[in-house]
């Protein structure tokens, strides 16, 4: 695959750079799915943490018609998915509404909904429509890439690991008041690993570019 702004000899200048617009074009044009994917393009969000192991998160305004965002969490040890999402809320513009509850044990947390770049959806409960946000993970997207999981449990309890993906979709309930059709749709297409590599190095870039 080639870069379509760049050269491949310019690439390792350009990975160096802090402030290099090219860079980031290059790697959304690789990013970007076929306009036959009805959930359009996957585009870089920005990275948050430090340490060896890596894990991304995708947050998808496809029910907004909107776009899907893809964010990356370093750290060390074991980690949780509840401690991704709060550590991206805390390193940037993505908003994770919350609240715990606890369901005679310690408390867990909730997600009411998100906001990034333009795009908000907060339901209350049951949703104007009945819609809710819903966790769907990759646990091995190296030899196993193909297809989401829906997740048995909540953030606070799922441990994520080095290389796992979280995703976040807005679903409507099988509960709504409104007679509508259930939807149960996972985020949008699970990038292939080099793109998922490109992506995260955007994201790392735009990271740094907001702490310049």
């Amino acid at each position: 695959m080639r870069l379509s702004a760049c050269s491949s000899s310019r690439l390792s200048v350009y990975l160096s750079s802090r402030r290099s617009s090219c860079l980031i074009t290059c790697l959304l044009s690789l990013s970007s799915f076929p306009a036959s994917d009805a959930r359009a393009l996957l585009l870089p969000g920005y990275s948050a943490g430090s340490g060896a192991n890596t894990s991304q998160l995708i947050i998808d305004f496809a029910f907004l018609d909107s776009d899907a965002y893809l964010f990356t969490y370093h750290y060390d040890g074991q980690a949780t998915a509840e401690q991704m999402l709060l550590a991206l809320d805390a390193a940037g513009e993505l908003t994770v509404h919350h609240q715990y509850f606890t369901f005679g044990g310690p408390p867990s947390i909730f997600i009411n909904g998100f906001t990034f770049a333009g795009n908000s959806s907060i339901p209350v409960f049951e949703g104007t429509n009945g819609e809710s946000w819903t966790l769907w993970t990759v646990n091995d997207p190296l030899n196993n890439p193909t297809a989401w999981s829906s997740a048995s449990i909540g953030p606070t309890d799922r441990p994520i690991t080095d290389g796992s993906i979280d995703g976040w979709s807005l679903n409507i309930s099988s509960f709504n008041t409104k007679g509508l059709p259930a939807t149960n749709n996972p985020p949008t297409s699970i990038p292939e690993p080099t793109s998922a590599v490109l992506l995260a190095l955007a994201s790392i870039a735009v990271s740094r570019r907001r702490r310049d």
